[in-house]
C-alpha cells in the first residue's frame, strides 16, 4: 500500500522484489539481499518478477561467497540500474547495532527491517514501511502464499528501534495493531520534510571495500 504521493514526495525504497507490485513506480533505492539471485524456488520467482525492472540506485549485500554473481545474473534478467553500492555484512551488522542497541551479528531481520533502519541511519527524518505482516505468508509480486522467514528477528528488531525512539511508522492498521508501529495518518504526521537520503556512489570499478566501510559509517553518524 504504497501513499497516492509517492511518485511525487517520497524517496522510494524497495527490497528484493517489492518493487514489482508497483512496476510503473521507480524506486530511488533498491537493496538486493545475497540469496535472491541464487537457484531456490522462491528465489527464481523472485527474479521472474525482477525481470526487465530497473532502480536508481542499488544497494547489494556484499556475499560471503569468494566469486558473486549477483551483478551478471541482474544482467541476464535485464535487470538495470544507474547506480551500485555494495556494502559488508560487517556493516549490516553495525547498521542493526545503531537502530537496535542490540549486537548486529547476532541479529538477522528481513531485508525490508534492515532497509528501514539503513534509510533513518543515512539521515532520513523518518520512515514509512509498508507491506509487511506477522500473521499473513507470501510475497505480493505474486500468489504464491510462500512462508514468510524471519518474523520473530523482525519483531525483535523494530520493538528494540522503536523503544530506543527511531522515527518508524506504517500506513497498515493490521501490521500497526500486530508490530507496535505506529500507523501514519494525518494526525500525527511528522512535522518535516519527507524522507529524503542519499548513498555513497561508484562510479567506474567497485569502491574498495574499507572506503565503502567509510562511506556506510559516515553515512550512519552524521
Amino acid at each position: 500500500m504504497v501513499p497516492s504521493d509517492a511518485a511525487l514526495n517520497w524517496t522510494l525504497a524497495t527490497v528484493n522484489a517489492s518493487q514489482a507490485v508497483h512496476p510503473g513506480l521507480l524506486p530511488d533505492l533498491t537493496l538486493l539481499g545475497t540469496g535472491v539471485m541464487r537457484n531456490k524456488l522462491v528465489n527464481r520467482e523472485a527474479k521472474e518478477a525482477l525481470a526487465g525492472l530497473r532502480t536508481r540506485h542499488l544497494v547489494l549485500v556484499k556475499s560471503s561467497r569468494h566469486i558473486d554473481w549477483t551483478r551478471p545474473r541482474l544482467l541476464k534478467i535485464g535487470y538495470s540500474y544507474d547506480a551500485v553500492t555494495r556494502i559488508t555484512q560487517e556493516a549490516r551488522g553495525r547498521s542493526l547495532e545503531w537502530a537496535t542497541g542490540i549486537d548486529g551479528l547476532s541479529l538477522w531481520p528481513s531485508n525490508g527491517v534492515f532497509m528501514a533502519f539503513m534509510c533513518l541511519q543515512m539521515g532520513a527524518p523518518f520512515v514509512l514501511i509498508t507491506g509487511f505482516s506477522f500473521s499473513q505468508s507470501g510475497h505480493g509480486y505474486n500468489s504464491k502464499a510462500r512462508e514468510r522467514s524471519h518474523v520473530a528477528q523482525d519483531k525483535q528488531s523494530l520493538s528494540a528501534a522503536l523503544a530506543r525512539g527511531h522515527r518508524i511508522y506504517t500506513n497498515s492498521t493490521a501490521f500497526s495493531d500486530e508490530s507496535g508501529v505506529p500507523l501514519l495518518t494525518g494526525g500525527n504526521r511528522p512535522d518535516h520534510d519527507l524522507c529524503q537520503v542519499s548513498f555513497p556512489t561508484s562510479s567506474g570499478r567497485m569502491q574498495e571495500e574499507q572506503a565503502l566501510l567509510d562511506n556506510f559509517t559516515a553515512f550512519g553518524t552524521r
